[in-house]
């Protein structure tokens, strides 16, 4: 057989078109990885948003209303109600840090005499500390359809004419976001006023060829315009709400999403027109759960973890199209605490959190207090084992409370681990003969005077 023999100048003419053409198919698939994602938004009512959400972008940022007035308001009016309200929020604020944010103070009155209705709103929008000089605001007789929440125990639902609130609107300007005031009486006289912001922004985004639908806006916190970390963000694929990502943290612009095995960050202009998505190009490191030494079969974590400027999904892998808890994630590297999180060992199922509570008193942490002790780096994977020792703290009550002859004490106990600063809020028993109910082990509580008399007891749930 003769061998053929190509010319030269052929086989390299060749070799430079068939390098060009690799090359532009690398390119275009590296274009399909890196490219940045924009899509732009429409500006909607935020009382016309899908009923499927609604109750989450009308339920507004709260304020819990007193019958004391403040101390540091300068002025207030001379009211008709015998019986005023009272309160202040913080706008503007990082989320869980008690004293960040712009603060103002409110009043609310009955024009018509004591017993009449709350129907005018003082609201000291320059912040001068006199409720005088602010225009009041009057209770609307029709709110806007979709406005009001549907609740059985609520007594009464009153919305104020909005006010214009001014937020940073990047590159040094500021401007006003129109924000709905609304005071809600519930049938045991707790109080409290929400605020709303009346407009949200909806669209469409592509990411690694998924179609999503895009809903932006805000929920309990009015943090400022529409480009803050923890500005609501619904990702709704191929607008199936039963698809949307249900993790504590997916419905924040800081969530990272992983989608089609790559992490996104999202982010959006002050205004809200636009949601950007990029390709996380960042170090991944490992998360994992672990027994420390304990004879296991089965270790399995799901949920989320949160930074100070993220929020991600960890130990859920789809199989057969059910999410199914795994042991380990790959994860941005950062300093974590559990948003929530869940592990099982075997049958027993222990359900974690950040710790929100301080000794004797519930509900207090900053989040200049928080402990980022989940330190995820590039080279050095976290376990997860639940090894340093655990301890009981009372958010309540406070070591130097005295209780009073008759008086009742609320004891509220919190399994902590003091190292993380994380809080053990449930453990359950899965493996029972109850096939389809959890069994909890939430211990049983004995309360003994000094003498060893026994005062109380009961079951009381952690957390």
């Amino acid at each position: 057989m003769r061998e053929r023999t190509i010319p030269w100048k052929f086989t390299g003419v060749a070799s430079i078109i068939l390098s060009c053409l690799l090359l532009m198919v690398f390119l275009h698939g590296c274009k399909h990885k890196t490219e940045d994602r924009i899509s732009k938004l429409k500006e909607i009512s935020a009382f016309r948003v899908d009923e499927k959400l609604l109750h989450k972008f009308v339920r507004g940022q709260l304020s819990i209303c007193g019958e004391q007035p403040e101390s540091e308001v300068r002025i207030y009016p001379a009211f008709k109600s015998d019986k005023p309200l009272y309160g202040s929020i913080r706008f503007a604020g990082e989320y869980g840090q008690e004293n960040s944010g712009i603060l103002y103070h409110f009043a609310v009155d009955e024009s018509q005499g004591l017993g009449k209705g709350y129907d005018r709103l003082y609201f000291d929008l320059n912040r001068d500390l006199d409720l005088t000089n602010d225009k009041p605001r009057v209770s609307l007789k029709r709110p806007p359809k979709g406005a009001t929440l549907e609740n059985p125990h609520i007594k009464q639902q009153i919305c104020f004419n909005c006010l214009n609130v001014n937020f940073n609107f990047g590159a040094g300007s500021r401007r006003a976001l129109e924000i709905m005031p609304r005071l809600i009486i519930y049938n045991g006289g707790y109080t409290n006023m929400t605020f709303i912001t009346t407009k949200a922004y909806k669209g469409h985004i592509k990411i690694a060829g998924q179609r999503y639908d895009v809903l932006l806006g805000h929920n309990y916190l009015i943090s400022g315009w529409f480009d803050r970390p923890w500005t609501a963000l619904h990702l709704i694929p191929n607008g199936d709400f039963s698809r949307q990502p249900s993790w504590s943290g997916a419905e924040r612009l800081m969530a990272i999403h992983k989608i089609d095995q790559t992490y996104y960050r999202f982010s959006a202009t002050p205004a809200g027109d636009k949601l950007i998505a990029r390709p996380y190009d960042g170090k991944l490191g490992i998360f994992m759960g672990g027994s420390s030494g304990r004879d296991m079969t089965y270790i399995g974590c799901s949920g989320s973890l949160r930074s100070e400027d993220k929020a991600v999904a960890v130990g859920s892998e789809r199989e057969n199209g059910w999410l199914q808890p795994s042991y380990k994630s790959q994860i941005p590297i950062g300093d974590y605490l559990p948003d929530s999180l869940t592990i099982q060992y075997d049958r027993l199922r222990i359900h974690i959190s950040d710790n929100y509570h301080s000794d004797g008193k519930p509900m207090s942490r900053a989040s200049t207090d928080k402990n980022y002790g989940i330190k995820i780096r590039e080279n050095e994977p976290f376990v997860f084992d639940f090894s340093n020792e655990p301890e009981v703290m009372f958010a309540s009550p406070a070591k130097d409370h005295r209780v009073k002859l008759g008086e009742e004490l609320q004891v509220k106990a919190v399994l902590i681990d003091p190292e993380l600063d994380i809080m053990i809020r449930r453990l359950d028993d899965t493996g029972t003969e109850q096939k389809q109910k959890n069994v909890s082990l939430d211990p049983k509580v004995i309360i003994t005077r000094g003498d060893g008399e026994k005062v109380a007891e009961g079951v009381m749930p952690f957390g």
